[in-house]
């Protein structure tokens, strides 16, 4: 996140461009391509991205017009309010003290945002494909396996589902019974 640029930012399309990553390395941060060309793509924004988006935009022209020329020009989507791009420590600690204050496991935002997604998505019924290419994977059974997690709740809608074609079958059992019993095999 801390590499977007508006350039890459289509508000008219709602469209975004993930092309560079920014990331801490020896504390400094620095901005490279993503680590392989699936994890370069274009995501589609949904209406309420597109808006929020839009309003920051608004705020962020604000913000450079009362600053003038103490506004760096960089063209990042999240900067402060001279227009200096956020560090990514600084997401992480604004993230760690959120989960603090809501009283859950500490884990990375780039991690918790792929885990969270991964699963939300396979709950929705979208295919293992499409999640892979949107959290910027090749192989959609590494992502399955590392970033889609069950609930037992999950479990109990899989237990529904196979009811709903038990009896959708009407008297047909999922399970063949045979009409004589097993042979003693002593």
């Amino acid at each position: 996140m801390c590499g977007l640029r508006w350039r890459n930012v289509n508000l008219r399309t709602g469209e975004l461009a993930i092309v560079r990553v920014r990331t801490l390395v020896d504390g400094r941060a620095v901005e490279k391509a993503p680590k392989t060309n699936a994890g370069r793509r274009v995501l589609p924004m949904d209406a309420a991205l597109t808006a929020a988006l839009t309003d920051f935009r608004a705020l962020q022209a604000a913000e450079k017009r009362t600053a003038g020329e103490a506004y760096a020009a960089n063209d990042y989507v999240l900067c402060d309010e001279i227009g200096a791009p956020y560090l990514p420590d600084k997401l992480r600690r604004a993230w760690h003290r959120l989960m603090r204050e809501a009283g859950v496991r500490k884990i990375r935002p780039y991690d918790a945002s792929r885990h969270a997604a991964g699963s939300y998505l396979a709950r929705l019924g979208v295919s293992p494909a499409i999640i892979a290419a949107w959290l910027g994977h090749t192989d959609p059974s590494f992502t399955m396996k590392t970033y889609v997690h069950s609930r037992p709740e999950d479990l109990a809608a899989a237990r529904d589902a196979l009811a709903v074609r038990t009896t959708v079958e009407g008297s047909k059992s999922a399970i063949s019974v045979q009409s004589e019993p097993l042979a003693d095999s002593a």
